[in-house]
C-alpha cells in the first residue's frame, strides 16, 4: 500500500511539472494557456479572444488589441507593437502587464471579412484627417428633389439615394471630414472614392439635420428588400464595379456598395480591407457590452452581408438615412 502511495505522488508531481509549461505569467497572475487559431495567428485563449478574425484582449475593461496595442498600467498604449501577430500571448516577452483578461467577445450571424480591432480616441498629433481643417460633427447640408427622387448636398459634395419602403438611404458613403473619421491609410484619394471612415461615437452624431445613422432593424428592412437572405443580398447591394477578387455585385437595388476597408485607430498602419471589403456602422447598440455597436460588412470572397457587433472605436464607413 505503501508502495502505491510512492508510485501516486511522484505521477502528481510529474503531471505538475508537465503541465507546467502550460502556464504564463500575466501581472501577478498564472493563467493556463492555451494555443488557439484567429485567422491564421497563433493565441493564448486563456487571455484573449479571437473577434472577426481579430485577437482581442481586456484593458481594465476596456477592448484593446495586443498586435497593434499593449495595455500598461491598466492605459492602452497605441501602436506599441509589442507582440509578433504570428504568436500573441505565448511568449513571455509579450507579456502584457495589468491585464483584466479576457475582451468582450463578438457573435456573428455570418463571419465578417474585414479586420476588427479598436483604436484609441483621436488627437491631432496622430490622426492627419485630410488636407484640409477638420470640421464640425453636423455637415451643412441641402436636399432637392422629393420623394422617392431626393439628391442630398453636404458641403459642396453630392449625394444620390435610393428610397426603400418608405426610407430614403444615401447611395454613397458619406464623405464629410468630422472629428473621429479618417481617411483610409491617411491618404485623401481613399476619401474621394470610398469615402470617409468614421468610429461609431462620430457617426451617430454626423448624419445630417433630418438624417439618422440606420439601425439594426432598418439594416435588416434594407436586405430584406434585396432579397431577405443574407447569404445572397450582398450581391444586389454591390456595386457593379471596384471589388478585388471578381468580387462586384449586380447592384439591382441602387445601393452601389463600395469596399471602403476599415480601421482600427487612425494611424495608416492599422487600416485593412480597402478594395476587398467593406463595414458599415448601424446606430443600434449591443445589449450587453455598451462599448460594441451592431454594424453590417460585405466582402469580395462572397454575395453574404454579415452582421456582427464590434468596439465603438472601429472606424466604418456610414450611410445616412430618413
Amino acid at each position: 500500500m505503501t508502495h502505491s502511495k510512492h508510485i501516486f505522488a511522484f505521477s502528481a508531481i510529474a503531471l505538475l511539472i508537465s503541465c507546467a509549461g502550460d502556464f504564463e505569467t500575466i501581472g501577478n497572475e498564472q493563467r493556463a494557456g492555451v494555443t488557439g487559431n484567429c485567422n491564421g495567428k497563433d493565441y493564448n485563449t486563456t487571455l484573449y479572444n479571437c473577434v472577426l478574425g481579430e485577437i482581442v484582449g481586456s484593458c481594465k475593461g476596456e477592448s484593446y488589441y495586443p498586435e497593434y496595442q499593449t495595455c500598461e498600467n491598466g492605459k492602452i498604449i497605441d501602436g506599441a507593437e509589442l507582440v509578433s501577430s504570428s504568436s500573441v500571448g505565448q511568449s513571455s516577452s509579450a507579456t502584457q502587464s495589468s491585464s483584466s483578461g479576457v475582451g468582450g467577445g463578438g457573435s456573428s450571424s455570418s463571419v465578417g471579412q474585414s479586420s476588427s480591432s479598436a483604436g484609441i480616441p483621436q488627437s491631432s498629433s496622430s490622426a492627419r484627417q485630410s488636407s484640409s481643417a477638420t470640421q464640425s460633427t453636423t455637415p451643412p447640408c441641402s436636399e432637392t428633389g422629393y420623394g422617392t427622387e431626393i439628391t442630398l448636398v453636404c458641403a459642396e459634395q453630392t449625394y444620390s439615394t435610393i428610397f426603400v419602403w418608405g426610407i430614403t438611404w444615401m447611395a454613397e458613403n458619406f464623405n464629410y471630414n468630422a472629428n473621429g473619421s479618417m481617411c483610409y491609410n491617411n491618404e485623401d484619394s481613399n476619401c474621394d472614392t470610398y469615402g470617409r471612415l468614421y468610429n461609431w461615437t462620430t457617426a451617430i452624431t454626423v448624419c445630417p439635420s433630418g438624417w439618422h445613422l440606420p439601425s439594426d432593424e432598418e439594416w435588416d428592412q434594407l436586405i430584406n428588400f434585396a432579397g431577405g437572405v443574407s447569404s445572397t443580398a450582398g450581391n444586389k447591394l454591390k456595386a457593379t464595379s471596384g471589388w478585388n477578387n471578381g468580387g462586384n455585385g449586380t447592384n439591382e437595388t441602387g445601393f452601389s456598395a463600395l469596399p471602403g476597408g476599415s480601421a482600427h485607430s487612425s494611424q495608416a498602419y492599422q487600416s485593412s480591407g480597402i478594395g476587398s471589403s467593406g463595414c458599415w456602422w448601424s446606430a443600434t447598440e449591443d445589449t450587453y457590452a455598451l462599448n460594441f455597436s451592431w454594424y453590417r460588412s460585405m466582402s469580395d470572397a462572397n454575395g453574404e452581408v454579415n452582421k456582427s457587433y464590434q468596439d465603438k472605436t472601429k472606424f466604418c464607413s456610414v450611410r445616412c438615412v430618413k
